[in-house]
């Protein structure tokens, strides 16, 4: 017994020993959003070996990554909202949009292929606050024409935490629902009247795959690697369209860049025939004067090359790469940092 508990205090030693080392390795680490994760993993590990830079990216949450890079605890901070421009002045930070991506709408109904249900933001509003409480009420089945729908219950689910994809999610609805935005006004904070809180887009992946007639919400690359059932929704234009970075792209197209100098754009409800209408830019939140000259240049680094050299990487994970434009004014903003 005692010879168990030397080890055990050994074990224990070195990894009081080791931890630190292990941190010291890292040139710069991150926190933020899981919605452009797979992509800065890939940056991350082709950064490593092709541009000698050392990244650690912890993907806690939109919310989570705001709330590092303000107290100091991380070199950069990723969030799908948007710093609001008191916060950045009083935390002297700069922001700057890094990959677009899309958010979806996933819906476990019995009998229909991924894509085969149409909704839209008032349908979504209307489920969210119970008031429509089946598949098949007659409003879902109007825009549905020549489409089976069961007479089941509808179980929405929605993520407790303040993360990036609820409050993407929340922006379409509010865009067509001019009462939600007079009641809740631009960010929801008491946004669910019915339904089930699960944490994160794991549970809420589970949640779709196991529980029929539930709804939900998640990133595209989460729900198109999983083989989640994903809904078509109605954009501006007044089209029912499928999830796809193709239309993604064609949501950050129309968007006009040059009129937003701090890059905070809104891709909710673009114009254009093929354009989803829920899209948003993945900001990066980072120190306009660091402590720490040589971590902050690590992290202009890091994006240099993902800017650089890691659109395959943006792609391969099912997002969009910035606009020329709009990487051309990502790189401006990034160059105020240590001037």
């Amino acid at each position: 017994m005692r010879r168990r508990l030397n080890l055990l205090a050994t074990v224990a030693a070195s990894v009081l020993i080791v931890a630190p080392m292990t941190a010291w390795a890292q040139d710069a680490v991150g926190a933020g959003s899981s919605f452009p994760n797979a992509a800065y993993q890939k940056w991350i590990a082709a950064a490593q070996t092709q541009a000698g830079v050392t990244i650690k990216f912890d993907p806690i949450g939109s919310g989570g990554g705001q709330t590092k890079i303000l107290g100091g605890d991380t070199d950069f901070g990723v969030s799908e909202m948007p710093m609001p421009d008191e916060m950045k002045a009083q935390a002297n930070l700069v922001q700057f949009p890094a990959v677009i991506g899309g958010v979806v709408c996933v819906a476990n109904v019995p009998g229909l292929a991924p894509d085969q249900l149409k909704l839209n933001g008032v349908l979504l509003a209307d489920i969210y606050v119970g008031k429509i409480k089946k598949w098949n009420d007659p409003a879902i089945a109007a825009i549905n024409p020549g489409v089976t729908l069961p007479d089941m219950d509808i179980r929405p689910v929605y993520q407790k935490d303040l993360i990036g994809t609820t409050f993407v999610f929340t922006q379409y609805i509010l865009a067509a629902n001019a009462d939600w935005q007079e009641k809740y006004g631009p960010r929801i904070t008491k946004r669910w009247a019915v339904g089930s809180a699960v944490d994160g887009n794991i549970f809420m992946g589970e949640t779709i795959k196991t529980v029929p007639g539930s709804i939900g919400y998640m990133d595209y690359n989460t729900a198109v690697t999983n083989k989640y059932p994903t809904v078509s929704l109605l954009n501006k234009d007044g089209k029912y369209v499928p999830p796809n970075p193709t239309n993604f792209a064609a949501a950050a197209a129309s968007a006009d860049w040059a009129q937003h100098p701090d890059l905070v754009v809104s891709l909710i409800n673009q114009p254009g025939a093929t354009a989803w209408p829920i899209v948003t830019p993945s900001y990066v939140q980072i120190p306009v004067a660091p402590t720490d000259q040589a971590r902050s240049q690590a992290v202009r680094k890091f994006f240099d090359f993902a800017f650089s050299k890691g659109s395959q990487s943006v792609t391969e994970s099912n997002l969009v790469p910035l606009p020329p434009a709009a990487e051309k004014a990502a790189r401006a903003i990034w160059a105020k940092v240590g001037s």
